[in-house]
């Protein structure tokens, strides 16, 4: 039933996506028809599933300035463009690698959901804020009944609409889609792109992948990997590196055309909704964007970018409009001038943040910080994981293959690109699983160059071998769920499963508006509680009653 159910949802994003192409390019006209084509050797249905998350993700917080998303007219609207791919049928072909993206790789994800539970940030206010995002319009201040709502992230508005009552299955089936974009994009590369940059990346971050699964402590070496539900980090993950990956690939083939533009700049605009980390993608934009003007005139960059500018500048407006503040928690981006953000709490949500992970912005210096971040044997074993399995693949990149032409320049860039990413990280929440999209990057260091097999002799030239990268991918792919998550499935396959939250008990707010909990400071999905003791005032806007806290 599990495998049914995700092939199902997962058919659903990808038409879905299919849906939002054909709707946009009727309405601008063909302009926008680029999904039609293959864009960096990458045909466009591998974008079918980024696009449609992308599109749900961003009509859901427009929609949410007026309205509540738990109504008839915003599923309706969402009906409409999935039937929309009724307006452009195709006749269905699939092949290998149709079968291993839409078939083989969602019914070993399908499996993971097997005894899977919410993520404690989740029921600490992931589900809460999805609950707003569900029942009200945005809330002028919102952040105030919990400073976490500050961070909140497209990927709960994506999330805010898969809610099946008291069954939230579909929450984790959401996170699963992100990896079968990850392996899709191995996939195509492998067996689309032959030796190319995109194939030895693909092929080096497959390697790393099969590595993850060995090392100290039963392995873990940064790989990306199944977590709880409701967090957003693999998502992030993944689409920060297949930007990264792609800004690298259009430097190298020196792609600057219209299409290539506004493809990554969603993926950069994507990025950055997820995790505000996304942002440093801006790099890679910017210099693209310089070289972009050489071959092509202001306008046309003009209107390519305006749609994103539009989206980005309503980003920032719900970001104030909840915090206070452009980019929370970053205390010089935030007003005071607004009567709903206090001056300070943002800096105060960023210490708790950093001191929960060691951040070096709470340590006297690096010396202080590196005794108490290896404390932890999860960091330490993972960090000697990592460097075992890239010092692995490091020799066999010299070992296997010769690079005839390595782009000094490109392989600058990316370096100055992993470098501020790593400070940033490691000044302010250097947690594992905020640098999984980096750490993916970084493989791709392996694959900078025009890569030749070192010998052209039998044995080698099995790395090309397509049977061998199949097999290897299978594999990969297979290692995600738990040995007990196959034993489970093999006894009652067709068994349904569910995900609830649990009942929160609540007490009154002694001191201002709203109820807490009785133990601990989980609110689960009820909105009208916060975590602890705190004077909090409601009001309603005579304009259209908008909800103020304060």
């Amino acid at each position: 039933m599990l495998v049914i159910q995700f092939i199902l949802f997962n058919s659903l994003i990808y038409f879905f996506g299919r849906g939002s192409a054909i709707v946009l390019r009727a309405v601008s006209k063909n302009r926008f028809n680029f999904f039609e084509s293959k864009f960096l050797g990458l045909p466009s249905n591998f974008f079918y599933h980024i696009f449609g998350l992308f599109f749900v993700g961003n009509t859901v917080f427009i929609i949410n300035f007026f309205t509540g998303v738990d109504n008839f007219i915003t599923y309706s609207f969402f009906l409409v463009i999935l039937f929309s791919n009724l307006f452009k049928i195709k006749k269905i072909k699939l092949n290998l690698i149709g079968t291993i993206n839409h078939l083989v790789t969602p019914a070993f994800l399908a499996i993971t959901s097997i005894g899977m539970g919410l993520h404690n940030d989740a029921s600490l206010y992931h589900m809460a804020y999805q609950n707003w995002l569900r029942t009200e319009k945005i809330v002028i201040g919102l952040s105030n009944l919990h400073g976490r709502f500050g961070f909140s992230s497209i990927y709960d508005h994506i999330s805010s609409i898969f809610w099946l009552d008291n069954n939230y299955i579909l929450l984790h089936f959401l996170n699963l889609i992100f990896f079968g974009i990850f392996f899709n994009f191995l996939v195509f590369n492998l067996f689309l792109n032959k030796k190319g940059f995109l194939f030895y990346s693909s092929l080096f971050v497959l390697a790393f992948g099969l590595l993850d699964n060995f090392g100290i402590s039963g392995g873990r070496n940064g790989f990306i990997y199944i977590e709880g539900i409701g967090k957003q980090d693999v998502a992030f993950a993944v689409i920060f590196f297949i930007a990264s990956t792609l800004f690298i690939e259009t430097f190298i083939r020196k792609d600057f055309s219209v299409e290539s533009l506004i493809i990554l700049t969603l993926l950069t605009l994507f990025s950055t909704q997820l995790r505000v980390m996304g942002g440093s993608l801006l790099i890679f934009e910017i210099l693209f964007i310089l070289s972009f003007l050489k071959q092509n005139s202001f306008t046309h960059l003009y209107v390519a970018l305006s749609p994103f500018v539009v989206l980005s500048f309503l980003w920032l407006l719900k970001n104030l409009i909840i915090s206070g503040c452009l980019f929370y928690p970053i205390e010089s981006l935030c007003f005071t001038s607004f009567s709903w953000y206090v001056e300070g709490q943002a800096t105060v949500e960023a210490v708790v943040t950093a001191e929960f992970f060691y951040g070096l912005s709470t340590e006297e210096n690096i010396v202080a910080w590196y005794k108490h971040w290896f404390a932890s044997e999860f960091n330490k074993a993972l960090s000697y994981n990592f460097g075992i399995s890239y010092l692995i693949l490091f020799l066999a990149r010299m070992v296997f293959f010769k690079a005839t032409n390595i782009d000094l320049k490109i392989l600058g860039i990316t370096i100055l690109f992993l470098t501020i990413n790593f400070y940033f990280w490691l000044y302010n929440a250097p947690g594992i699983r905020f640098f999984m999209g980096s750490l993916l990057v970084a493989i791709n260091l392996l694959a900078i160059g025009n890569l030749d097999l070192r010998f052209n002799s039998k044995p080698y030239k099995l790395i090309y071998n397509f049977k061998i990268l199949v097999l290897l991918t299978i594999t990969c792919i297979a290692l995600l769920p738990r040995t007990y998550q196959y034993s489970v499935f093999a006894n009652s396959p067709t068994e349904a499963h569910y995900i609830k939250t649990s009942e929160v008990e609540l007490k009154k707010n002694p001191i201002g508006w709203g109820y807490l909990p009785v133990v601990g400071d989980e609110c689960g999905i009820n909105i009208e509680c916060i975590p602890y003791e705190k004077k909090i005032t409601e009001s309603n806007l005579k304009f259209f009653q908008y909800k103020l806290f304060k």
